[in-house]
C-alpha cells in the first residue's frame, strides 16, 4: 500500500477538477398540456378595478357619484345654467337633505363605513342636490329627473313623511289688527316685542296742530326711556328704526326676561328688525347691511377653576 500511495497522488493530480463538476443549468419546469390551457383560460379579471382594496362596494360608489357629478355639472355648463350670477345666488336657498345615517348606509353599501368615508359620500351627495334644486328652478325637468335617479337610492325612505313634518323657522305674520309679533335674544335675555303701525287719524291731528306723532315705546310697562337708564342702551333700542327713518310711525309694546340692560336692549332691537322685515320689505337691504337681521351669537365665558374668572389669574407668588 505504501507503494501505491504516490502513484495514485499523481494519477488524480493529473484529472482536471473541472472535468469533475457538472454545468450549472436553471430549472425548466415541463410544458403544461396544450390540451388544458384554452380550457383553463388564465385567471378570471375581477368586474371593479377597486376589487384588491378591500373597500370596492364603497369606493364604486363614490366613483360612480363623482363620475355623474361632473357629467350633470357640464351638462349644465353647455345649458349656459352654469355657474349662477352672483344676484341668483340667493334664489337657491338652503337645500334641504334627508340622507340616510351610517347604519342607514349599511343597506346600500353592504358594509360598515366609517365617519370619513361617510362624509366624502354625503359630500358629494349634498353637491348633487344642489344641481338637482338649481335644475329644478330653471325648468330643466329632465336634468332633475335624471338626478334624482342617482340620489334617490341614498335618502330615508320616509322622506315624503319628513318634509311634511318639516316647517321650518316661523315668519312673523301680522294679525287682524294689523300687529306683527317677533322674538330676539343676546346673551341670556329674550325679548318678545308687538309693532303695530300709528293710526292715520294721528298723523292727521298732529299735522293740524304743527307737531309731529309721537309713538310710545313700552318695555315691560314702563317707558323706554325710563326703564333703559344708560344713553347707549336707548341707542341700541331704537337703532333699526333710525337706520330706516321710521322712528314715529310705530307703537311698540316689549316684554323682556333675564340678563341686564344691555342684553335685552339688542334683544329689543333684533326683535324689531324681524317685525320692521315684515311690515316693510323694502326696507331689508338696510336692516341686513346694518347687521340686525341676525342674532349676535358671542356668550359670556364661563369661570374656570383655579383663574379670578374665565382667563384672569391669581398674582403668582413664589413664596
Amino acid at each position: 500500500m505504501l507503494r501505491l500511495r504516490p502513484a495514485l497522488r499523481v494519477t488524480f493530480k493529473r484529472i482536471p477538477r473541472r472535468s469533475l463538476a457538472t454545468e450549472a443549468r436553471g430549472f425548466v419546469p415541463p410544458e403544461a398540456p396544450r390540451k388544458l390551457l384554452p380550457a383553463f383560460g388564465g385567471l378570471p379579471k375581477p368586474d371593479s378595478p377597486t376589487f384588491f382594496s378591500g373597500r370596492s362596494v364603497y369606493l364604486d360608489n363614490v366613483y360612480n357619484l363623482e363620475k355623474r357629478l361632473n357629467f350633470f355639472t357640464s351638462t349644465m355648463h353647455k345649458a349656459h345654467i352654469m355657474p349662477l350670477p352672483k344676484a341668483a345666488q340667493h334664489h337657491v336657498g338652503p337645500v334641504p337633505s334627508y340622507w340616510r345615517d351610517v347604519q342607514g348606509m349599511y343597506q346600500i353599501l353592504g358594509k360598515t363605513i366609517r365617519e370619513s368615508q361617510y362624509r366624502r359620500l354625503i359630500g358629494l351627495l349634498s353637491q348633487l342636490n344642489r344641481l338637482r334644486r338649481i335644475a329644478a328652478i330653471c325648468g330643466r325637468k329632465d336634468i332633475e329627473a335624471q338626478i334624482t335617479e342617482v340620489i334617490e337610492p341614498y335618502e330615508k325612505p320616509n322622506k315624503a313623511d319628513l318634509e311634511a313634518q318639516k316647517t321650518g323657522r316661523k315668519r312673523p305674520v301680522p294679525d287682524e289688527s294689523g300687529r306683527v309679533y317677533a322674538v330676539g335674544r343676546r346673551k341670556t335675555s329674550s325679548a318678545r316685542v308687538w309693532m303695530i303701525k300709528i293710526q292715520p287719524e294721528a298723523y292727521l291731528e298732529a299735522s293740524d296742530k304743527g307737531a309731529v306723532p309721537v309713538a310710545s315705546c313700552l318695555v315691560n310697562g314702563i317707558p323706554a326711556a325710563r326703564y333703559f337708564t344708560h344713553v347707549a342702551d336707548r341707542e341700541r333700542v331704537f337703532r333699526p328704526l333710525k337706520l330706516t327713518g321710521l322712528l314715529s310711525s310705530y307703537n311698540i309694546f316689549c316684554l323682556t326676561r333675564g340678563g341686564g340692560t344691555t342684553g335685552q336692549a339688542e334683544a329689543i332691537a333684533v326683535a324689531m328688525a324681524k317685525a320692521l322685515e315684515v311690515l316693510e320689505p323694502s326696507i331689508k337691504p338696510i336692516l341686513k347691511q346694518g347687521e340686525l337681521m341676525k342674532r349676535d351669537p358671542r356668550m359670556v365665558e364661563r369661570k374656570k377653576t383655579n383663574l379670578a374668572k374665565a382667563r384672569k389669574a391669581y398674582t403668582w407668588v413664589k413664596r
